[in-house]
């Protein structure tokens, strides 16, 4: 099982997700913010997307930072 929470600057779970050890981290994160609009999200390496990251933020004006992977080659 994985859990997957929003959480404030100050430490508050705002919400949360419980998913089975399969489901992609991405998924979950589409699923978990679906009400939520105009915030940041800061997420560890298993949710790096560039596609991720342009979706949430044409879509719910979401701006979302994923921890960088050691020795990943960069896109241009």
């Amino acid at each position: 099982m994985k859990l997957h929470a929003l959480i404030t600057i100050d430490g508050f779970i705002t919400d949360f997700l419980l998913t089975t050890a399969n489901i992609d981290d991405r998924d979950a994160v589409f699923k978990l913010i679906q009400t939520n609009t105009n915030i940041k999200i800061l997420a560890d390496k298993g949710c790096i997307s560039n596609e991720l990251k342009v979706s949430l933020a044409k879509e719910k004006e979401i701006l979302f930072l994923s921890l960088k992977i050691k020795n990943r080659k960069t896109t241009s």
